[in-house]
């Protein structure tokens, strides 16, 4: 599940749906649900409409990302091994923006943007190399520079701090096994993990709230014997000019 804010206040939130018959997969259709201010719960979920110049019965929306009254997200398309940007104004509706014409079946991705407007994306592979790529496009975002990155990815996320500053969660792979890190990086798509966090086996799918003096981040993992749901703090101390961020305190 991923929760995003659109402009109307309300609180979006996204979910992958899966149709099985005796344990064989049917089709795969993502779902989104809404939950208005001052309303207790939320309305009933629907499918996404996906335009039907790239729409399957194997999609994947996996995560939206508002910008300028605009939702932006990546549909993987399982059935093709490729991946398309998309964007929305109502959450339901999803329009093509450009295919991103990655290899090496591109499947999760995450979308946020720098202070210019710039759209950056940390797009998961899942073949040849299987290292995760870093995508950078100014607007109208269908012109795409891509560079590989020195990790695979499980499960990513990032916040841009500002534009020289990007923390970043995601499952990396070592010797040792499957480990939640924290990575910090730049706009050029250059990361180094600075922080392997306690977990093991199954685990990641980090997400990241920023407050003045700190963030939170969530992740999951499965190293204590049975999955759970961990919180961590993050202490920021920032230097220098532009407010740029030069160490963390962990929590």
């Amino acid at each position: 599940p991923k929760l995003s804010v659109m402009p109307n206040g309300q609180l979006m939130l996204v979910i992958g749906g899966s149709e099985y018959q005796e344990k064989k997969l049917l089709s795969r259709r993502t779902q989104v649900c809404f939950l208005q201010p001052g309303m207790k719960a939320f309305t009933e979920l629907m499918p996404v409409e996906i335009d039907e110049k790239i729409r399957t019965e194997n999609d994947w929306l996996w995560r939206v990302s508002w910008h300028e009254g605009t939702g932006y997200g990546v549909v993987y398309e399982i059935e093709h091994k490729t991946s398309s940007l998309v964007k929305t104004t109502d959450g339901i509706h999803y329009d093509l923006v450009t295919p991103l014409g990655l290899d090496g079946m591109p499947n999760e991705a995450t979308v946020r943007f720098l202070q210019d407007g710039t759209m950056c994306i940390m797009h998961r592979r899942e073949e040849k190399d299987k290292l995760g790529y870093w995508g950078v496009s100014a607007k109208p975002y269908t012109q795409w520079h891509w560079n590989p990155m020195s990790y695979r990815l499980g499960g990513p996320d990032f916040l841009v701090m500002d534009d020289f500053t990007i923390l970043a969660g995601t499952r990396t792979y070592g010797r040792e096994g499957n480990k939640t890190s924290i990575l910090l990086g730049n706009q050029f798509g250059n990361f180094k993990s600075i922080y392997e966090l306690p977990s093991g086996g199954d685990c990641s799918y980090p997400a990241f709230v920023e407050e003045e003096d700190r963030v939170l981040m969530t992740y999951y993992s499965s190293h204590e014997g049975r999955a759970a749901i961990y919180l961590v703090e993050i202490l920021k101390r920032t230097a220098g000019h532009r407010g740029c961020l030069h160490t963390f305190l962990l929590k």
